[in-house]
């Protein structure tokens, strides 16, 4: 079972367990809208290559791997952030699965039975296998270990040791399959001598220049007309330059869920009732515990740490049993009690030996008690501490350093070490149990002693009521009803006052929007509306949303009405760059950069270290086209005027870095690196066209 504690310890793994409670449901639904199981797609979570994968079949594959996460990571139940990783593992896994396996097949792409069993016991382990089957004392991988889990794998009586092996089995065979494949391709690529010389000039090819720009921001826009058949004629040549991705655009607005003066009245009713039972109880901790919202906290604090400087003053001139009037502190009332005075040290050092029952040489807690005793013993009779630590001690973050846990302040560790540690003598090695084991603790050394008081607080969060929250939703759902067309929705925001959000480029399976808890369902209704149309009231955490749908976008050449702001603006720039061109050509023929800046009222800048292969140009940005013009200029010739992204150019190149001659390159060297970042690129860019290929149809955000 160790072994399989040490699989349990590696990455996510997969095994079949079918939800058929899940799929029940499913199908139920399904039959109760007379729909056919084989009829139109309804069901088809994904489309691959024209083939369908439907809900259920994704549903399964997410209960198997939630199941194994469950195995591995010994919990009852995932939280939310676990389980939104496993749908996007069973996403991706679907989606290779669905197309390697067809190119596997078409090229006979396999692994042996011999093969196999060179990657889990031959002379070319697999790095997982190592790195499962690797003795934790010795870093060294163990091959008899693999056998030995292989030959008792039937031993585990729960199945979960054999579970964990056919998923391993599983991924080997697949992760294989799939390095052949992406080998088999690039072993395919090459780069020639051509390139390589190519390559080597456009990295080491430098020029460094002085400019004048002109720039197009300082024509107004309302300066340069723009007509619709200029517009037309733009997105007619242009059309594969405005490809889009499935989005939504939405705007909505919030209607908040605060606390009212009524919420505020009835926590300071309720704080000055239980302050009166507070003075009088005995048991102040467990009266703690039953009423307020945070539990009784038992760290004791000097003076000083307390943010209400009346109740710090209060504290440490009160004695024990005094208890302080409710007081408001960032929307908390509190009230408090002096329970405890002490004088204590603000740190401590200490070191430990931990011995850990049900563990695999301690089975028992009453065999962990007995160690303990034992190594105590020896302590006293003059055993090395550091010796037994690092025979005995289970704490392997503390055996390095001979146990040590280092300068410790109160609260920093579980409450009985802790204890141990303050309110025990320098010396005295003291035997003491937490949820973790058993620990022979030696205390070091002591900081600073202080008065310090433990103080048991009674606090309650001023929150909005039921009552409260149920009006601000009226509200939200009286607006909703009275505003349901997108003229009378914003007529009522600008009357009304209200702050206009919006959500653009919403994806179908988006998860996040800024400021809303989980707004999956606000995604999913922008889905399936129509243009303009208005939300009923969503509810997301201390929010309630109403929402219109501004813009719908498919896959694919964007209509020209999406798009007709963007091409207004890069008419705009021709025409302004035509403009500019238009003014200074007839002074070009011997002008220099320094009467070039003076007619434009402008300054020369530099440029510095710029060769072809860079993407952009510091303090100028993305400017290709100026790139690519000062590479081929010659040194100290004024350029012609270049229209770029910012403005119009002039230029000249003060210095020129030639590479080295073509018959001094080490084509070895060079060819190896380029070839290096070819394969490397190739390892990525093979899945991502297959996938780009193959037409895959999405269809998450019909379910979740």
């Amino acid at each position: 079972m160790a072994t399989l504690q040490k699989i349990r310890s590696k990455g996510p793994l997969v095994a079949v367990v079918i939800g058929f409670a899940l799929l029940a449901f499913i199908l139920g639904d399904f039959l109760s809208r007379g729909v056919s199981m084989f009829g139109d797609s309804e069901f088809e979570i994904v489309n691959i290559e024209n083939e369908s994968i439907s809900y259920q079949e994704y549903l399964a594959k997410v209960d198997q791997l939630t199941e194994i996460e469950k195995i591995r990571t010994r919990q009852a139940t995932l939280n939310e952030s676990a389980r939104e990783k496993i749908r996007r593992q069973v996403w991706e896994l679907i989606i290779r699965e669905n197309i390697m396996q067809k190119r596997y097949n078409d090229l006979g792409i396999g692994v042996s039975s011999d093969e196999f069993y060179d990657m889990v016991g031959g002379k070319n382990v697999d790095p997982v296998i190592r790195q499962s089957f690797t003795n934790p004392q010795t870093g060294q991988y163990d091959p008899s270990a693999v056998i030995n889990f292989i030959q008792n794998i039937d031993q585990d009586k729960s199945g979960q040791s054999k579970i964990l092996w056919l998923y391993m089995e599983n991924e080997l065979l697949k992760n294989r399959q799939y390095v052949k494949y992406n080998t088999l391709v690039s072993k395919g690529l090459n780069v020639t001598k051509a390139e390589v010389e190519t390559k080597y000039k456009e990295r080491n090819y430098i020029v460094d220049f002085d400019y004048v720009i002109d720039r197009y921001d300082k024509i107004t826009d309302s300066l340069v007309d723009v007509s619709e058949s200029e517009i037309e004629k733009y997105y007619s040549k242009n059309k594969n330059s405005f490809n889009q991705l499935t989005s939504r655009d939405i705007a909505y607005i919030t209607f908040d869920v605060k606390s009212s003066a009524d919420d505020e009245n009835a926590v300071k009713t309720w704080i000055n009732r239980i302050y009166e039972e507070f003075k009088t109880v005995e048991d102040s901790k467990a009266f703690v515990n039953q009423n307020s919202d945070n539990s009784f906290d038992e760290k004791h604090y000097k003076k000083g740490e307390f943010k209400n400087v009346d109740l710090d003053t209060f504290l440490f001139s009160a004695t024990v049993g005094d208890t302080y009037a409710p007081y408001l502190e960032d929307k908390i009332y509190k009230t408090a009690k002096l329970t405890e005075i002490v004088t204590m040290a603000d740190s401590v050092k200490a070191r430990h030996i931990l011995i850990y029952p049900d563990g695999e040489l301690v089975k028992t807690k009453e065999r962990a008690k007995e160690i303990a005793d034992s190594l105590k013993t020896e302590l006293d009779n003059g055993a090395d501490f550091a010796d037994l630590v690092s025979k005995h001690s289970a704490d392997e973050g503390t055996k390095a350093d001979s146990g040590s846990i280092g300068w410790i302040q109160e609260g920093q560790m579980v409450k009985p070490f802790s204890d141990a540690c303050f309110f025990g003598n320098i010396g005295e090695l003291q035997i003491i149990e937490s949820k973790f084991g058993y620990h022979i603790v030696d205390v070091l050394a002591k900081g600073e002693e202080f008065k310090k008081v433990q103080v048991a607080i009674i606090d309650r969060k001023i929150e909005p009521s039921k009552a409260t929250s149920q009006r601000i939703y009226s509200e939200a759902s009286r607006f909703a009803g009275e505003n349901n067309t997108s003229k009378k929705f914003n007529a009522a925001i600008e009357k009304n006052g209200y702050t206009l959000k919006s959500s653009p480029g919403m994806t179908p399976t988006q998860k996040f929007i800024a400021g809303l808890d989980s707004p999956r369902e606000l995604v999913r209704w922008a889905y399936k509306a129509e243009k303009n149309e208005i939300s009923n009231v969503f509810e997301f955490g201390d929010r309630f949303v109403v929402a219109e749908l501004l813009e719908i976008r498919e896959k694919g050449i964007a209509p020209i009405k999406i798009v007709k702001k963007e091409i207004i603006r890069l008419i705009r720039i021709d025409k302004k760059a035509e403009k500019i061109i238009k003014e200074l050509e007839p002074n070009m023929s011997d002008a220099s950069l320094e009467s070039i800046a003076q007619k434009l009222s402008s300054k020369i800048a530099k440029a510095t270290n710029v060769s072809f292969s860079a993407y952009q140009i510091a303090s100028i940005g993305y400017e290709p086209v100026l790139i690519s013009n000062a590479i081929n200029l010659e040194k100290d010739k004024i350029s012609k005027l270049i229209k770029g992204n910012s403005g119009v150019y002039v230029i000249k190149v003060t210095s020129i870095t030639s590479p080295i001659s073509s018959d001094k390159i080490n084509y070895t060297i060079e060819k190896a690196r380029l070839k290096q970042s070819l394969q490397a690129r190739a390892n990525y860019q093979i899945f991502e066209a297959l996938k780009e290929s193959a037409n895959i149809k999405d269809n998450r955000a019909k379910f979740f």
